[in-house]
């Protein structure tokens, strides 16, 4: 009965860094994204900017949202793997994470990803 117990904690343990290797991946994703499009002052050939754009800003908007939550949910992992407890102790915690996951997801079908 011990080492059934023993094997669920491990299993658990596994999936919540392999969790944690696809919000870093999800982080990383984000910061190069951002970044490029940020750094990316080239006028196009009509020599306007991207910045005039309403579509770039959201697009923008959307990409810095993300980065800014995977990097939270990150820290929150990192922190529930070292400790064993989440910085935020909410029974809703699961539901936020999902519709957050759901609505990030919303917004980059809306950009055509």
């Amino acid at each position: 009965m011990e080492s059934l117990s023993i094997k669920k904690i491990k299993k658990e343990e596994l999936r919540k860094k392999i969790l944690l290797g696809f919000r870093i991946c999800g982080f990383a994703f984000c910061l190069v994204s951002v970044s490029v499009m940020a750094s990316d002052k080239d006028q196009g050939w009509a020599l306007d900017s991207f910045y005039r754009y309403k579509e770039f800003r959201y697009c923008m908007a959307v990409n810095v949202i993300g980065f800014v939550y995977s990097a939270l949910q990150s820290y929150d992992l990192v922190y529930f793997l070292s400790t064993g407890k989440h910085m935020i102790r909410n029974h809703f915690k699961q539901y936020f994470d999902f519709f957050i996951d759901q609505a990030s997801f919303y917004f980059g079908l809306k950009l055509g990803f």
